[in-house]
């Protein structure tokens, strides 16, 4: 082998000088390895010990201990002079404090005890978990010649448990009144496990359905090693309906590293609501006048329930008689799970008398399901009977030469009533007068039920005048529990003297159109006198007016002997004004051979002219702008009169609307006699918008001292806004011209539309031309009911290219709105 000096260059330039030893060191290692191969070699060397520890299998047990003995061995045995020592020590694997007990120590192996045996204490438990490794490792061998060749030994505790059972428990819970609540399962282990329990589970239902009382849903669930059970929450839906606990069931299933011991659970919903309210209501019935009628009762709850509710009812009297206005009953009601309701029906006896209505009791009682609150209903009776009618007759009696004689009027009910009636009757004069004829007397008369004849007494003055008969009356009035019927009864006092008596009639006559009519009393002796008889007599006013309505006048009415009629003529004067009817008075003084006994005779001069016409006019109004202002109707009378005249008014929609366009009226009008018109104002709203003429309507009705003649009037509220207009632009080149064009609408006759060209100089428009035309060609192109009308302009072509606009303006009128449309064009240069 060549060397390379110390110091000398290498002689292949790319080896790093400083690699050179390494070099020379290979070489010098593979010298020495051939060296060694061509030696001999001993044909007895002895084997060097080698150090190894056994692997132990242990049960743990499900309490107490065991142990794993691990025998640490060197083979072959070490010799005599050469005893070998190894530490050992244990380290946890899977299993871990407490599964075993920590130890660690030394042993010795020598010629003749070359194995020992170290124990470790295992743990025993009841813990399902699976088979479980710790380590016993060997380290620090001393001694020569020896080495470790398997210095770990694995200790295994193969678990002995059987799996827990898992079981899910029964629960309950409040169902509340609204959202949801969760009902908490729990699933629990019969005992710990070291391992993760998994299965799954399912909801069914029971009594309680889904969705309407509780989620459906369904899952999976891991009980974690070490615990010993998990929670499934099921939602559950409240409600406010009564009803009974209801249940569904939580079924667990696929179990992992467990087994299943009672895998369904109960969970009760339990009904959180109170009793429905049970209550009758108070009803009522028309009896009728034969047969029977239905008084029917109806029980109620407050709340619907899901129970059957039940309960027993019974009738009891209250101003109605079981038996006579009702028929007395009783039973069980029942209302069904889902209703809220149920009837019940009595029956009523019809009759014919008029009484009070009457009434009945229904009473609840012995209730299921539900509580009772209002549990007494008042059954009425209606009574549909008229009242009964009370009259009074007339009566008579001689007047007697002295003293005092009792004149009865009987007053009779039509029918018997089952009410007390009373009614009130008071004395009133005619000719005779009291307390000369008659004494006045008024009172009460009452009728107790089933009396039908009660009596009115007067006392009655005697005296020995030669008189006419003479009347009073017996008004009834102030009736109870009755009607009246004839209600003033003629008490005649016959005079029972021979003298005759003077009497006067009371005539009437139509009063004519003009000139005059004869208005006639007849003065009459109540029988022939064998004497003759005399009296004065004159006319006086009443409502008619002396002078202007009749003549006034005087004279002396004379009696033949036997003669017992006579006459007296008052001249009336005729007119044609609308007027009431009105009175003249004739009076009889200073008689001879006869007493007077009515003194006084009332002549009626009858209007017979024709009521005065009311009519209304057709009115308008501009609207104005905002606020109000009033559409004035004059409602006229056409013809004379001397009585105020009213009639009732009310306006009504035609195209304007109340609220919007007018505010809506209704009353009455007054026309003073004398007058001849009266006005009704209507407030009308103005606007600032352009519409149509718009109308309303007065209605004229209901009048008094007038008859209506035009009684329908229109209002126009004529609009006084200008009208929006629209145009339209078109712009057509031609090789000469520019021509705009469009339609104006609406337009009308006079309208113009001026058009102006302008050029685009330097950034803006400037006005090259205008033109302005009047709008031709009217029509209605869209048919949308406005007028429009055509405009043409035409302008010379510039020679120049360009941006141009086109502005098409109508400038607007009184009566239009101004408008106007913009058109941007190029034109090339011609």
């Amino acid at each position: 082998m060549k060397t390379t000096p110390v110091g000398a260059t290498h002689p292949h330039p790319n080896v790093h000088p400083h690699r050179r030893p390494i070099r020379r060191l290979a070489g010098t290692t593979v010298a020495l390895a051939l060296l060694l191969l061509a030696l001999p070699v001993p044909a007895t060397a002895a084997p060097v010990p080698s150090v190894t520890i056994t692997d132990v299998t242990v049960i743990e047990g499900t309490g107490g201990t065991a142990t794993a003995n691990f025998t640490i061995q060197a083979a072959p045995q070490p010799k005599a002079c050469c005893p070998l020592q190894v530490s050992w020590a244990t380290a946890p694997g899977s299993a871990t404090a407490p599964d075993f007990t920590s130890a660690s120590g030394t042993v010795s192996l020598a010629k003749g005890s070359a194995a020992k045996v170290v124990s470790v204490t295992v743990a025993g438990d009841a813990i399902d978990e699976s088979t479980e490794t710790f380590t016993v490792n060997l380290s620090n061998l001393v001694g020569t010649p020896g080495r470790l060749r398997d210095a770990q030994g694995v200790g295994t505790i193969t678990d002995d448990d059987q799996p827990p059972s898992l079981a899910v428990d029964d629960v309950a819970l409040a169902e509340g009144d609204s959202g949801t609540a969760n009902l908490t399962f729990t699933a629990s282990l019969s005992s710990s496990s070291a391992l993760p329990v998994t299965f799954d589970w399912a909801t069914a239902p029971g009594t309680a359905t889904a969705p309407a009382d509780f989620t459906s849903a369904s899952g999976s669930r891991t009980i974690a090693a070490g615990s010993s059970s998990a929670t499934i929450n099921v939602a559950v839906r409240g409600d406010t309906l009564d009803e009974e606990d209801e249940t569904f069931s939580l079924a667990l299933s696929n179990p992992g590293n467990a087994t299943i011991g009672d895998g369904s659970g109960t969970g009760t919903i339990t009904d959180d609501d109170p009793l429905s309210l049970l209550s009758l209501d108070d009803p009522s019935v028309v009896e009728g006048d034969a047969g029977t009628a239905t008084l029917t009762f109806t029980a109620s709850l407050s709340a619907v329930s899901a129970k059957a509710v039940s309960f027993d009812w019974a009738t009891s009297a209250g101003t109605a008689t079981a038996g006579t206005d009702y028929v007395e009953a009783s039973g069980v009601g029942a209302i069904p799970a889902g209703s809220t309701s149920t009837s019940i029906d009595v029956t009523v006896n019809a009759d014919t008398l008029d009484e009070v209505d009457e009434t009945l009791t229904l009473t609840l009682s012995d209730e299921v399901n539900a509580t009772i609150d209002d549990g007494a209903g008042l059954g009425s009776i209606t009574d549909d009977d008229p009242l009964v009618v009370a009259d009074i007759g007339d009566a008579s009696i001689s007047e007697g030469d002295a003293g005092t004689s009792s004149l009865a009027f009987d007053v009779t009910l039509s029918a018997a009533s089952a009410k007390t009636v009373t009614v009130d009757w008071t004395t009133q004069d005619d000719l005779a007068r009291a307390p000369d004829d008659y004494v006045a007397g008024s009172g009460t008369l009452t009728f107790v039920p089933g009396d039908t004849t009660e009596s009115a007494s007067v006392t009655i003055n005697g005296d020995g005048i030669a008189e006419l008969d003479e009347e009073f009356h017996v008004i009834l009035s102030a009736p109870s529990n009755t009607t009246l019927g004839d209600a003033d009864a003629l008490g005649t006092i016959v005079d029972d003297e021979l003298m005759p008596v003077l009497d006067i009639d009371e005539p009437s006559i139509a009063e004519g159109q003009s000139g005059t009519t004869t208005l006639t009393f007849s003065v009459t002796l109540s029988h022939p006198s064998a004497i003759p008889v005399s009296a004065d007599w004159t006319t006086t006013a009443g409502t008619a007016a002396a002078g202007s309505d009749f003549v006034t006048d005087d004279g002396t009415l004379n009696f033949a002997a036997m003669d017992t009629s006579e006459t007296v003529e008052v001249t009336v004067n005729g007119d044609g004004t609308y007027e009431l009817d009105e009175t003249v008075l004739l009076d009889l003084v200073n008689p001879q051979g006869a007493p007077v006994g009515d003194p006084q005779g009332i002549g009626t001069i009858e209007n017979d002219d024709a009521a005065p016409a009311l009519s209304v006019g057709d009115v308008s109004k501009a609207e104005g702008n905002a606020g109000t202002s009033t559409l004035s109707f004059v409602v006229t009378l056409t013809g004379a009169s001397d009585v105020d005249a009213t009639v009732d008014f009310a306006t009504s929609n035609g195209t304007a609307v109340a609220g919007a366009d007018y505010t809506a009226s209704s009353g009455t009008v007054t026309i003073p006699a004398g007058v001849t018109s009266g006005a009704v104002d209507v407030p009308i709203l103005g606007d600032g918008t352009w519409e149509p003429a718009e109308t309303l309507t007065l209605t004229l009705s209901g009048s008094a001292h007038a008859s209506l003649g035009d009684p329908v009037a229109l209002g126009r509220i004529r609009n006084d806004d200008r009208r929006p207009t629209a145009i339209t632009l078109r712009v057509v080149r031609e090789p000469r011209v520019v021509i705009a064009t469009g339609l104006l609408e609406p337009t009308k006759w006079g309208h113009r539309v001026t058009a102006t060209l302008f050029r685009k100089q330097n950034g803006r428009f400037v006005r090259i031309a205008s033109k302005s035309v009047a709008v031709r060609y009217f029509g209605d192109r869209d048919g949308d009911g406005k007028k429009d009308g055509r405009y043409r302009v035409r302008f010379d072509r510039p020679r120049k290219g360009a941006t141009y606009r086109v502005i098409a303006r109508f400038k607007g009128t009184t009566t239009h709105l101004p408008s106007q449309r913009v058109r941007v064009f190029p034109l090339r240069a011609t």
